[in-house]
């Protein structure tokens, strides 16, 4: 009887067109999954999140935890909207392990992206010199010594045009 309700239910919202709302709160009924009556909810991270936690984890070491949370990231956004950090990640996931052709591309991608993404710059230049291309590498570590230049001029010249802001009462 249950499962002749459930699917009556499905067929009813597929007719009147409504939607599921907890897909569109972030969150996901899982009573069913338990054979639970009452309804468990649980958050889904959103992407940025997500994103931030995997490369934190790939900079802590814990690869495992990178891949499990990048391949949550990917499930959530399609690779044409990814960002590059998520391309950058994916770099850094192919690089440890030994896919150096695989981290080339995903490079290349975030730095398509994100022509100033330091880490990408850096990474790149490891993984040139490692394959003995000596001369792209140090056109790479170039690059990237510009690139902290333009972000040092930038963040002194953010520094030295703001200006301490003074109320007068009167």
């Amino acid at each position: 009887a249950d499962k002749s309700r459930e699917s009556g239910t499905a067929d009813k919202s597929r007719e009147s067109g409504t939607v599921d709302k907890s897909r569109e709160s972030g969150t996901v009924d899982t009573s069913r999954e338990n054979g639970s009556t009452a309804p468990v909810k649980r958050a889904i991270e959103a992407p940025d999140a997500l994103l931030l936690r995997a490369i934190q984890a790939a900079d802590r070491g814990d690869f495992a935890l990178a891949e499990t949370l990048h391949a949550q990231y990917c499930q959530q956004v399609p690779e044409a909207k990814r960002a590059a950090n998520g391309f950058y990640l994916h770099a850094l996931l192919h690089s440890h392990h030994a896919r150096a052709a695989l981290a080339v591309q995903a490079l290349e991608t975030t730095l398509y992206l994100q022509s100033d993404h330091l880490d990408a710059i850096n990474l790149f230049a490891c993984l040139l010199e490692n394959a003995g291309d000596g001369a792209r590498a140090a056109a790479m570590r170039a690059r990237a010594a510009r690139t902290r230049e333009r972000q040092a001029a930038s963040d002194s010249v953010f520094t030295a045009n703001t200006k301490p802001v003074s109320v007068s009462r009167g």
